[in-house]
């Protein structure tokens, strides 16, 4: 009822009749008013009843929400380039021969040796391609998001060759080894901070293993220079993971890498029993992105 009297003194009706006439007649409209509780001058505006009612009785609500919840990040389904390049130093190691080297039936090591055994750390490098094609949004800007796809790697590495010795007096000259891998797989990136990344991959290919020859001695043996390591394709596995730094579409990256390989077959008349060929690889590399 006070908001229906406030509401017709507004509208300068009087309550009272005319003389002379039955109809209401305007009268002054006094100085202040009280609507819905609150003290209106006369000349002012009054705030309308209902926005007065609901402020008064439900204050945390807003009559006209001015802000949207933000919509959920949507999956960016665009496809994106990358390049990279890395050079690698790599360390051998696993099972080369779990018993015995023989050549010709003729024992010359007469222990077991590991692939570092045969072969020092080597230099190499790979030329990447990555295709992007999904993934997250940026979580702010300036920060890259997470996005994921497909690697394509060719790898090569060479590993120099050891001097071996024996205990009934053989010894074998290892020449060098030259391995080369064309390698699939996944790739997925995830931005940490403005200008800051990871990045794996998880591939999978083959490898090839060069030649390796070596020079055999031993007591009342002929020196002799023969195969020690016949050339092999065989399968490999690559698994890496890095941290790198963007400024625009350029990126330098530092990571670590193991990579598993089948072994390369032995020399036709050399007898050994391997095992895989295991890396554990340093890996320092630059990026660009399309």
């Amino acid at each position: 009822m006070l908001e229906v009297a406030a509401f017709l003194l507004l509208s300068g009706a009087s309550l009272g009749p005319d003389s002379g006439s039955g109809t209401p007649s305007p009268g002054p409209l006094p100085r202040q008013l009280s609507i819905a509780g609150d003290e209106v001058a006369a000349g002012e505006v009054p705030i309308p009843w209902h926005d007065s009612i609901l402020s008064r009785r439900l204050p945390d609500l807003d009559p006209l929400p001015s802000q949207q919840q933000p919509e959920p990040a949507r999956r960016d389904e665009g496809l994106s380039l990358g390049v990279a390049a890395h050079a690698r130093y790599s360390f051998p190691f696993g099972w080369a021969d779990r018993n015995a080297v023989e050549y010709a039936g003729v024992v010359f090591v007469s222990h077991s040796l590991s692939w570092n055994d045969l072969f020092d750390p080597g230099w190499g490098f790979d030329i990447e391609l990555d295709l992007f094609f999904g993934g997250q949004p940026a979580p702010q800007k300036g920060t890259p998001g997470s996005r994921f796809g497909v690697v394509a790697l060719f790898e090569r590495d060479t590993y120099g060759g050891n001097h071996l010795s024996g205990s009934l007096g053989g010894s074998i000259d290892v020449g060098d080894l030259t391995m080369s891998e064309l390698l699939v797989g996944g790739v997925y990136q995830q931005g940490l901070s403005p200008g800051v990344y990871t990045k794996g991959h998880i591939a999978v290919g083959a490898v090839h293993y060069s030649a390796v020859h070596a020079t055999f001695s031993g007591l009342g043996f002929v020196q002799t220079r023969d195969e020690l390591l016949a050339d092999t394709w065989t399968i490999a596995s690559d698994f890496r993971a890095e941290i790198g730094l963007r400024a625009g579409p350029i990126g330098v990256s530092f990571g670590i890498g193991l990579r598993i390989q089948a072994p390369p077959s032995e020399g036709t008349r050399v007898s050994l029993n391997s095992g895989a060929f295991w890396t554990f690889d340093l890996n320092l590399g630059v990026d660009i992105g399309f």
